[in-house]
């Protein structure tokens, strides 16, 4: 197992609004360049740095997540998710990546708008630490910013209007942040922290703290993405692999158990649970033919949130919706 960084992208010229218009202007066009670049060579991964997330909420998020996790098993069973509402905490072990139980603890809570689809649930605060809740909010309305500037400039790299995506497919999300904690594991090489998989979504913004642990496979070889200072890791997701085409692919990882203490935070951005995601005339010639038919967004969270809570068999998967 090979260990590399994906390429770290400064994307401070995306962000920025205090540039001169010219060089703010040619600088934005660099950074959508090297965007489109790691997603067309690469695996699908890169780490972006210059983000302008407030260090103090980053802090405060890592305070938050280590302060929850720290709390009685019985304090966090009081907000335990069900099949009926996917929002809230979920034991070790507990939770199922094709068909097989991860050694992590976990915590989901969404968008602040994704109550109102009736496909998730409602999101469940626990009381402590007191600050939970508040830390959460605003780091859920920063992520949903920082989605909104990196899936406008994939539109750009795609030829598109960088409103595209915005207007057309993300007027209202399902979008949420999970917690993860991976404990010390007696036998790393019997468990996983999570099974190989994709992400369903849109995209992935993920923290990860200093313990190595996230793979990407790449050319048959699984290759550990190195923590970077300060950096968070972007994936897209299935739903963005069919809207180009197979252009941009969702790439297989998976995160290693360990002996050390982990814990990420990842935020999975998707699109209004209404929306049909098909792929876009833009990648579709003579040369790539249309392969995927229509998906409703809404149908294939349902889905794939019910693998995540128990075993019904085979997760849905894009690859069930190619024409060839």
């Amino acid at each position: 197992m090979a260990e590399s960084q994906v390429p770290v992208i400064d994307v401070r010229h995306l962000v920025a609004t205090a540039a001169a218009e010219h060089d703010a202007t040619e600088k934005r066009q660099q950074c959508v360049a090297a965007i489109g670049q790691a997603l067309v060579q690469g695996m699908g991964f890169f780490q972006i740095v210059g983000h302008g997330i407030d260090k103090e909420l980053i802090d405060q998020v890592w305070d938050a997540t280590q302060a929850f996790f720290a709390l009685p098993q019985s304090e966090k069973d009081k907000i335990h998710r069900s099949p009926q509402n996917s929002r809230g905490y979920f034991r070790l072990l507990s939770e199922l990546t094709k068909q097989k139980p991860d050694w992590k603890e976990g915590y989901d809570v969404s968008d602040l708008d994704a109550h109102l689809h009736g496909i998730d649930g409602e999101n469940q605060w626990p009381a402590q630490p007191h600050d939970f809740r508040s830390v959460f909010e605003a780091y859920l309305v920063e992520m949903r910013k920082l989605a909104r500037i990196l899936t406008s400039a994939i539109a750009c790299s795609l030829g598109l209007d960088e409103n595209y995506f915005l207007d057309n497919y993300l007027r209202d999300t399902n979008s949420f942040v999970r917690l993860n904690h991976y404990p010390p594991c007696p036998d790393p090489t019997d468990k996983l922290g999570i099974s190989p998989h994709t992400d369903a979504g849109i995209l992935t913004i993920l923290m990860q703290n200093n313990v190595a642990g996230l793979q990407v496979m790449s050319g048959g070889t699984w290759i550990t993405v190195a923590p970077h200072p300060d950096a968070f890791v972007i994936n897209i997701g299935d739903m963005l692999q069919v809207w180009t085409n197979d252009k941009y692919k969702a790439n297989l990882h998976r995160v290693l158990a360990s002996d050390q203490e982990r814990y990420s935070i990842p935020y999975f951005f998707n699109p209004s649970p209404a929306v049909d995601v098909e792929p876009l005339d833009i990648c579709v010639d003579a040369i790539h033919p249309r392969k995927y038919k229509t998906i409703n967004w809404g149908n294939y969270r349902r889905e794939r949130a019910k693998g995540d809570i128990a075993d019904y068999g085979e997760e849905i998967q894009i690859s069930q919706f190619t024409f060839f």
